[in-house]
């Protein structure tokens, strides 16, 4: 993940994409990845609510990740 200059959140997983619209934000732009021609990037506007659902994403996937290795 990273940010463009104009605040926007760039997204380059798809399944982190399909989660962020899931819990209700909207994809802003699609573009092809500058690095790797052969995939897609995706950029969403850079709103509280997206960045405190990325935290909230992160935590449940070490929480699983935890549970997954300690089990």
């Amino acid at each position: 993940m990273e940010y463009t200059s104009d605040g926007r959140i760039v997204i380059h997983n798809g399944d982190l994409t399909n989660e962020l619209l899931r819990r209700g934000h909207h994809i802003v732009q699609v573009r092809p990845d500058k690095k790797n021609k052969i995939k897609t990037i995706f950029l969403f506007n850079g709103t509280e609510e997206i960045k405190e659902d990325l935290l909230n994403i992160a935590r449940e996937e070490r929480i699983a990740l935890k549970k997954e290795l300690f089990a």
